[in-house]
């Protein structure tokens, strides 16, 4: 290399150290006096530091109140009520005619017990449409473990 290009290297470098240097300067000057203004605005404005908690506002860990489980009395209702009219129970693919309108869901749900011994009363589910006059059957899995 020759010395013409090393003291132009050398100027370079010069130069960029005095850029380096006035930026932090004018970093560090810029940033005290906006230090105090924001202090007051997060003060004013309820915000604290990042470990300090607002009064007031609940913390998005704190317990919630438990939910109260949803009322079954519609279902054990509607169990208990007759059907009123002839209907079809759809399981297992097959199509199942029930005409005495006197029975109830629990009634037809014994019965179909004996063929099905899967639809214990605990788990199955029934469901009926009273517009097309049907009554589906769901067996419901238990929890294990």
């Amino acid at each position: 290399m020759s010395e013409k290009e090393m003291l132009e290297l050398s100027f370079e470098d010069i130069e960029i150290e005095k850029d380096l240097e006035q930026t932090a300067e004018g970093c560090c000057e810029a940033a005290e006096p906006s230090a105090e203004p924001e202090e007051e605005i997060a003060e004013e404005s309820g915000q604290l530091t990042l470990f300090g908690a607002l009064e007031g506002v609940k913390p998005a860990n704190a317990k919630k109140p438990a939910k109260q489980p949803a009322s079954t009395d519609k279902k054990e209702d509607d169990k208990d009520k007759p059907i009123g009219k002839p209907v079809v129970v759809c399981y297992a693919g097959q199509k199942i005619p029930v005409t005495d309108p006197s029975l109830t869901l629990e009634q037809i749900r014994a019965r179909l017990q004996k063929d099905f011994p899967e639809l214990t009363k605990d788990n199955t589910d029934m469901q009926f449409d009273e517009k097309n006059s049907i009554v589906r059957v769901y067996p419901i899995g238990e929890k294990r473990g």
